[in-house]
Formats: C-alpha cells, sequence, structure tokens
C-alpha cells in the first residue's frame, strides 16, 4: 500500500509540473506497434539499429571535418520489434498520422501525397494539396541552411525556391523530398511554423508508420522546433495503452525519486548518452572498470553491454537464478524454462540496479527479464558486438518517467506505474483510461 501510494503522489507531482496551461507544455502520445513485442525480431533489429549508431559515431570520431554524411544522418527503425510511433496530426484541416519516435533522429519527415515509390506501403500519407497551411520552405530558410551546410543532406536548383534532401540511413534505407512547413497539431494544440520533410520517395521501411519524428538536440529536430528545454516520456508495460510524450521544461519532472545523470554527449550530437560504472546482479556489483559511456535510446528494444561488463553481470545471472536452464537462443545467453509452479518471478531471479554517474535505476524485474515464447524466459541483455558501445533499449526503460533535460544536459528518472497515471485530485481534467488526452491542461476546481 505505501508503495503504491508512493507511486500515485509521484504521478500526482509530474502531471501537475506538466499541466500548467500556460507553460508551454505539450503532450503527444506514443504507442508501440505492435502488442506482443516477438524478441526474435527484436533482436534482429536491436542489432541492426546498435550496428547503423555505432558505424556513425566511429565515423565521427574518426574525422576532423563537421560536415560528414555518415555522422550526422539520422537513424531509424523498420516496424517490428518493439518501436514506438508518435501520434500527430498535420495541416489545417488537420490529418492524422504516426511516425516513429527516435531521440536517434534529426529530421521530421512524413510520406507525402500519393508517393508511390515510398516504403512503408499502406501507412497514410499528408496531403499538402488538402491544407491551407502547408508552404514550402527555400533555401534561404534556416532549417534548410542547416541540412545544406551543417548536415550535407540537401540540395538547393536554380532559384533557391524549394529545398531538397536526401537522408541514406544505411543501404538500402533513405528518404527524399523536399523541407517544408506545417501546423503540428499535438494533442490539442496547433503548433504553426514546424519545419519537416515532406518526402516522395522512401525505401527500407516498413509498418505502419509514416515517417520518422526526430528528438535529436538538432536544430531541425521536433524538440528544438517547439523551444523546448526539455522532454520525457514514460512506457507503458501494457501495449494496449498509450505512453505519455511531454515537451516543455526541466520541471516536467519534480517529487520524491528523482535521480539525474549528466548527458555525456556533445550537444551538437544526435544521440544521446550517460556514464555507467558498474552494476548490481543481486548480491554481486561488477567491477567498476571505469566512467563508460552508454546510450539511451527509444528506438532500440533491446539493451546491449560491452564486454567484459556484459560478461560479469551475465555470470552473476545465472550463479543467482533459482530456474532450470533452457538453450541459448537470439543472441539471449541466459534463459530459462518459466516458472509454472506458481513461483514468482521476482524470486526466482535477481534483482539488478544500474549504477550511473550520481543515480542508481533500480529496474522491475519485467525490464530485465521477459516471456520469449514456448514457456522460456530469458535475460534481455545481450552482448554488444562493439567493444567500446553499450545501449540501453527502451524495454529497460519501462515503468519509468525518462526526462531528457536538453538545456543542462542531464537525463532523469522516476519510478512509476506508466499504465495507470491518473490526474491530480482536485482538479477537471480532460482524461480517459485513467489519463489526460491531448495536452494535459489542469484546471483547478474553483473554490
Amino acid at each position: 500500500m505505501a508503495t503504491n501510494m508512493a507511486l500515485l503522489t509521484l504521478t500526482f507531482s509530474f502531471l501537475l509540473a506538466a499541466a500548467n496551461a500556460n507553460s508551454g507544455v505539450f503532450r503527444a502520445t506514443m504507442i508501440r506497434r505492435t502488442g506482443a513485442i516477438n524478441f526474435t525480431q527484436a533482436a534482429r533489429q536491436s542489432r541492426h539499429r546498435l550496428s547503423m549508431l555505432a558505424s556513425r559515431l566511429h565515423t565521427k570520431t574518426t574525422t576532423s571535418s563537421r560536415v560528414v554524411d555518415d555522422a550526422q544522418i539520422p537513424v531509424a527503425m523498420d516496424g517490428d520489434g518493439g518501436a514506438y510511433d508518435m501520434e500527430f496530426s498535420i495541416g489545417t484541416p488537420p490529418q492524422k498520422l504516426t511516425a516513429i519516435v527516435d531521440t536517434g533522429s534529426d529530421l521530421i519527415w512524413t510520406k507525402c501525397g500519393a508517393c508511390t515509390s515510398c516504403e512503408p506501403r499502406g501507412s497514410p500519407s499528408y496531403y499538402p494539396n488538402n491544407s491551407s497551411s502547408f508552404s514550402k520552405q527555400p533555401c534561404s530558410a534556416r532549417l534548410c541552411r542547416v541540412l545544406l551546410y551543417s548536415m550535407n543532406v540537401a540540395t538547393c536548383g536554380a532559384g533557391g525556391e524549394e529545398c531538397d534532401y536526401m537522408y541514406d540511413y544505411t543501404f538500402p534505407n533513405y528518404t527524399q523530398g523536399y523541407l517544408a512547413s506545417e501546423t503540428f497539431t499535438l494533442g490539442g494544440d496547433a503548433v504553426p511554423g514546424i519545419g519537416f520533410g515532406c518526402t516522395n520517395m522512401s525505401e527500407g521501411f516498413n509498418g505502419t508508420a509514416s515517417g520518422v519524428v526526430g528528438l535529436s538536440r538538432s536544430p531541425v529536430s521536433l524538440v528544438s522546433q517547439l523551444n523546448a528545454s526539455a522532454f520525457l516520456y514514460c512506457l507503458t508495460r501494457d501495449a494496449s495503452k498509450t505512453s505519455p510524450l511531454l515537451f516543455g521544461s526541466s520541471s516536467l519532472l519534480t517529487g520524491a525519486g528523482v535521480q539525474s545523470t549528466p548527458l555525456t554527449s556533445d550537444p551538437s550530437d544526435s544521440i544521446y548518452s550517460v556514464y555507467l560504472h558498474n552494476i548490481s546482479i543481486g548480491d554481486v556489483t561488477t567491477y567498476d572498470y571505469g566512467l563508460r559511456y552508454v546510450l539511451v535510446d527509444s528506438s532500440t528494444t533491446l539493451t546491449y553491454l560491452e564486454d567484459p561488463l556484459y560478461s560479469d553481470a551475465k555470470n552473476a545471472v545465472l550463479l543467482q537464478t533459482d530456474l532450470a536452464r533452457a538453450p541459448d537462443r537470439d543472441g539471449f545467453e541466459a534463459c530459462y524454462v518459466a516458472p509454472s509452479d506458481g513461483t514468482s518471478l521476482d524470486k526466482a531471479v535477481p534483482s539488478m540496479v544500474l549504477h550511473f554517474d550520481g543515480a542508481d535505476m533500480a529496474l522491475p524485474v519485467g525490464n530485465y527479464f521477459v516471456d520469449v515464447g514456448d514457456g522460456v524466459v530469458c535475460w534481455v541483455v545481450q552482448l554488444s558486438p562493439y567493444w567500446d558501445q553499450s545501449i540501453i533499449g527502451n524495454a529497460m526503460q519501462v515503468d519509468f518517467h525518462v526526462m531528457y533535460d536538453v538545456n543542462n544536459s542531464v537525463l532523469s528518472f522516476q519510478p512509476a506505474n506508466c499504465d495507470n497515471l491518473p490526474g491530480p485530485p482536485g482538479s477537471r481534467s480532460r482524461c480517459f483510461s485513467a489519463y489526460c488526452v491531448s495536452v494535459c491542461k489542469i484546471v483547478p476546481v474553483a473554490k
């Protein structure tokens, strides 16, 4: 009971801080693109994404030029395996769309018009001709200059009336089109003048999303264009429920239980990373090999650790798990027969705590042991194929408020029950399924 009350108190603090009607807070919703995660697909896609992120980071560290295609282009996921989409609308009147939420991407883009040469096929498109607020951005526009000179992904024809872009992700994935400006509707708020990519050709994407929403610190990302100094999400465990995504300031997250750790990446980077000292597994704490940075990512499902940290943590799991071993599968090296005698998984596996620089993240069991099917549960951490690259995926972030304080270069987190976030007492709120719809605007009850 005390734990539940504490969670409610944290939730109320979070909502009250986020709900000031004049605070410039915008609320969107995220949906998981599949119901139950297929961890075979998740493993394949997470490895692919990690390789793209690692390639970009390695390219950046081995070149002296600021303008490098591979170091600056965004990274996206394809259709399945635990990724999240953001729900929003574009245009006047609003046209509803979904797009992949990606903390590792810069540009916002969506399929435009008939887009017969676009993937994913079958997902909705935005139609500029049906909107009264649409306009193309010329080459003189600030965002076009960013794409043109800082990111080296744009071209300008004679007259400079259209800013064309081509983003190469990893062969054969790419998207190309022109830069435009439109009114975006996030929840109940219409935000005019958002620059985005109007894509007329793309390849290598599948699923239900119509594009990508970049949440990096780049000037072209949604975070920057909303003038948000911070953004926050709370990923639900129940895939049928939406996850809130808020843009505002560092006051989005307050109350007991908030812990913070510095972001290590350069503000010019698209990628968010933090320092990790070591990990506690049950009664064992791994050796502290010194500060090492790990990526924190919204579009990678699994968590990958480099050696020797991975081997130390895995061995501690194997030594302290009281279940019958099952064969390894899909890169998972600590798999077990799921308890069938009513034994709680919490009692059969050791606890797990991530020790960041100045913050400790005690994980719920469901964030690091998962049901992979056929009566088997596995430790949802895999060995990174890169000696200097680790990543914390979205499966490990479930049931936490996770806030990226962009202005202060800080990552903060707070335990939460993201499936059940009620509005605070003494207020009127527009709610459904125990959580406020659209922008979370709480209006105090008149006394």
